[in-house]
């Protein structure tokens, strides 16, 4: 057979339109296949079986063409039919006809499949289905127009955060996180991109310029659907300063009422309380969220004088009491120096900031989650965190928009109850909602550790620590080393966060104590050990606990129980927290004066 024969009888026997015909039946059938391994979450192995089967059917498909004919009766082979020399009218229409029937029909399906796919592009949603998309909004952040002014940069962002904080309060809504809409405003990226990508219906952006010595604002916003390319609403409002949260409030209302939507008597109420009429104090505010977002020590230091002197302008100014107490809690766990403050001292310091907040905001759940971070870190009370905790949560005002401490408090209390599966509940809800939130991230670490996966829980934390360059993290990646039992890595961090001052805190001490125990290296063990006995006799705070992890290394049960009863008694701080969190401290679960110690940490029901 020659060369031109052989593509006749290819096109005779219909193996062109078979090929044609199964590509497009694969195509389809991959694509089905994916949207189903996807819905029902099937392990990766089963989308490449699927494709290796239909990437093996293919050239079983065109032999088969090759040898075998539809005919009006049934399908038989095509030796057979020449020898018998079937009707040419036969062969001419009923196979032709059949085939193309199957082909047009796939053709159908094919466009049908670009339309759907088109619309999930655009929408990022199968239109058919729910159209919650159509009301979720991401607040890109303002554009600062003092731009020679860098030091009102904080002024732009805050303001934007404020807007997000009171559509937030629409249920309607569903509103990104500032910190992941954010992330978008730098990139080159054409509006739709940007919708897509955060998986929203709307954008809102704008400008802002404060003027005359910041006495007053102009705010220029705009509502915008990238799908239909067009403004939805626009909004120019040129006020004092101390007007500026009546300008937010009137923003959430008349974005409500553009998207047809009828605010209850609960949503009216939260949108028109005010945060404060005093611009001096706002501004202050928003300074102090601009600094404490940057965990370091001079940003906390600035944080708390900013809120201190927005308080003295405004004493009913209920989030700067809020925020002022829950700044100090990083402020003395993120820096393990030897220098921390009793828990006398912040108690006393954030109760009170606290009490004034529920008494101006009874309602307010981020009052009562900070409440719980005190309780869980400073008083060592698992279940009176747990019961701050689930009340802020049943006021629904979060975790629609969870700030630092919801996620930090929320998570960090089923940590310290060792309730796996409720901590990655809330977890899984705020990193829905806000995933680039750097204490969330250290929540999934800290569920990792309790679970047993050091190794997952040491790259957690190292990810956090690359990113912030804060030492506790990095004390934390030598911590799920350590239980990973790679002790020279661990070793590694924990020396990194020692700054050869002599200011690595008592928990560093006590595991490079740990570490070179087991290693065998008794000398330099007790050496750390001395030294952490040493502070403790110089009246340094939170180092009875960090003691008793260098004797239960060394399974001194009972002089480690000593040193925990000790540290209970003096109200040394995350001692309840640690002791759930950390494996070191799994080997007294059964022991009656643990059991006792727990007991009084309201650690059960």
């Amino acid at each position: 057979m020659n060369k031109n024969n052989f593509f006749q009888e290819l096109k005779r026997r219909n193996v062109y339109k078979v090929a044609i015909a199964y590509g497009i039946a694969a195509w389809l059938l991959a694509q089905v296949a994916s949207l189903c391994a996807a819905a029902f979450e099937a392990p990766t192995w089963v989308m490449k079986m699927i494709l290796v089967c239909l990437i093996i059917g293919f050239p079983i498909a065109l032999i088969l063409a090759w040898a075998y004919e539809m005919t009006s009766q049934g399908i038989v082979r095509t030796d057979i039919l020449d020898s018998e020399k079937v009707k040419k009218e036969e062969r001419k229409t009923t196979r032709p006809l059949v085939n193309n029937i199957v082909i047009g029909v796939l053709l159908l399906l094919l466009i049908g499949q670009f339309i759907y796919n088109r619309s999930i592009a655009q929408y990022g949603q199968n239109p058919t289905a729910s159209n919650h998309q159509e009301l979720s909004i991401a607040v890109l952040p303002l554009i600062n127009l003092n731009s020679k002014d860098e030091d009102l940069d904080y002024f732009s962002k805050g303001v934007s955060q404020e807007i997000v904080d009171e559509l937030a309060h629409i249920n309607s809504f569903e509103v990104t996180a500032f910190t992941q809409s954010s992330f978008y405003a730098s990139q080159s990226l054409a509006p739709i991109e940007i919708a897509n990508k955060l998986g929203v219906k709307y954008l809102m952006a704008g400008t802002v310029r404060l003027l005359n010595n910041a006495k007053s604002v102009k705010l220029s916003i705009e509502l915008f659907d990238p799908a239909e390319n067009e403004i939805s609403w626009k909004g120019s409002f040129d006020e004092s300063i101390d007007d500026i949260t009546l300008i937010q409030n009137s923003i959430a209302k008349q974005v409500s009422e553009i998207l047809n939507i009828n605010l209850n008597a609960d949503e009216i109420a939260s949108i028109d309380e005010l945060e404060t009429t005093n611009g001096d104090a706002f501004k202050l505010y928003l300074r102090a969220k601009y600094e404490v977002n940057k965990f370091t020590e001079e940003g906390y230091k600035n944080t708390h004088q900013y809120l201190k002197e927005a308080i003295h302008l405004d004493p009913n100014f209920s989030n700067a009491h809020i925020l002022y107490a829950w700044s100090l809690i990083p402020a003395t766990l993120s820096y393990w120096a030897p220098d921390l403050p009793a828990s006398q001292h912040i108690k006393k310091q954030a109760f009170p900031l606290l009490s004034k907040a529920l008494e101006l905001s009874p309602n307010s759940s981020d009052a009562f989650l900070v409440r719980g971070g005190l309780r869980l870190f400073y008083e060592n009370d698992i279940r009176g965190a747990k019961k701050d905790v689930d009340h802020a949560i049943s006021l629904n005002s979060w975790p629609r928009v969870p700030t630092d401490y919801c996620v930090c408090t929320a998570v960090s209390t089923y940590v310290a109850l060792e309730d796996v599966s409720r901590a990655k509940e809330l977890a899984k809800l705020a990193h829905k909602i806000d995933p680039g939130n750097i204490l969330l991230e250290w929540d999934m670490a800290n569920i990792h550790m309790i679970s047993g996966e050091f190794e997952e829980a040491a790259n957690q934390y190292n990810i956090i620590y690359q990113k912030s360059q804060i030492p506790s993290f990095a004390m934390f990646v030598g911590l799920a080393n350590f239980h990973a039992k790679n002790y020279n890595v661990a070793l590694e961090y924990f020396n990194y966060v020692s700054d050869g001052e002599n200011k690595v805190s008592g928990f560093v001490e006590a595991y490079l104590s740990s570490i070179f125990w087991k290693e065998g290296n008794k000398t330099l063990s007790d050496t750390h050990k001395q030294n952490v006995l040493k502070r403790l006799a110089n009246g340094e705070h939170h180092l009875n606990w960090p003691m008793a992890i260098i004797h239960l290394s060394r399974n001194e049960i009972d002089i480690a129980l000593d040193y925990l009863e000790e540290s209970f008694a003096k109200d040394e701080n995350t001692l309840a927290f640690f002791t759930s969190l950390d494996p070191i401290f799994d080997i007294l679960n059964d022991h009656p004066r643990f059991i006792e110690l727990r007991k009084q940490m309201n650690y059960y029901n």
